[in-house]
């Protein structure tokens, strides 16, 4: 199996991916305010995965299978994936989506996210990182190229997860949880280092 670059066409098929693939993750579930998972689904492909795709593909590293049934992307090192032109689309977009109350838990993420993401190193930061089907390796074959790219510059990779049944993937991967908590009324979210060689080194 190999993973392929993410092209302009397959923008619609792989944020509906990550939104399938997404679906009941908490931190997703908290930041869209709703339990309905219909509802939830239009709230994350209108509100955040359409702009935060969009603004990705721009300026990241987007990798899928060749169906696009699968999907990592990554910010590369020095580089930021929402400028303030694009953060605001992306705010835009959730309110438009969930209504104005999600711009409380969107700081609050924000906040907590900002406060902690490591500075002092330049990294690949793994922004979003799903499959449709569980547990059939297209995870990692997504995930393979960056890291095998990190491994070969000496560059680490850093993540955050707010889900548990997740970190046992990422370690597998060579990350290790450096934090874990919660923004202000949501899920526990952990964030991850991988040091390249995947930690072994």
């Amino acid at each position: 199996m190999s993973s392929r670059l993410v092209l302009r066409r397959d923008l619609d098929t792989v944020t509906a991916t990550l939104a399938t693939a997404f679906a009941d993750d908490p931190m997703v579930v908290w930041l869209t305010g709703t339990d309905d998972p219909v509802e939830r689904r239009r709230r994350t492909i209108e509100g955040f995965f359409t702009p935060g795709v969009g603004a990705a593909f721009a300026r990241g590293h987007c990798y899928a299978t060749a169906n696009c049934d699968a999907a990592a992307i990554w910010c590369p090192p020095d580089h930021e994936l929402f400028d303030e032109q694009a953060g605001a689309a992306l705010g835009s977009a959730l309110v438009g989506a969930c209504g104005p109350d999600v711009l409380d838990r969107l700081i609050a993420l924000a906040e907590l996210t900002g406060s902690r993401h490591p500075h002092d190193r330049p990294h690949f930061y793994l922004f979003l990182l799903g499959a449709a089907t569980k547990g059939a390796g297209k995870g990692s074959q997504v995930v393979q190229p960056v890291l095998e790219r990190c491994d070969a510059d000496g560059l680490p990779a850093y993540l955050e997860s707010s889900s548990a049944r997740n970190v046992a993937f990422y370690e597998r991967h060579g990350f290790t949880v450096q934090w874990e908590a919660a923004p202000d009324g949501g899920p526990v979210l952990r964030g991850m280092w991988r040091e390249p060689g995947g930690g072994r080194g």
